[in-house]
């Protein structure tokens, strides 16, 4: 997992997001200040039993 908060002015929002296909979850707790969270991408048929 990595975080990173960063600025993004055409990011006018407050709440949250997910995007599946990047396994990102962008929070916005305040207009402009983003929070992203990276998931490692994981694969459904690479499991042990």
């Amino acid at each position: 997992m990595k975080i990173e908060v960063f600025f993004a002015w055409f990011y006018f929002w407050i709440g949250a997001y997910w995007d599946k296909s990047k396994q990102i979850l962008y929070v916005c707790l305040i207009p402009t200040i983003v929070i992203k969270i990276s998931f490692p991408k994981t694969n459904p048929l690479a499991f042990s039993c």
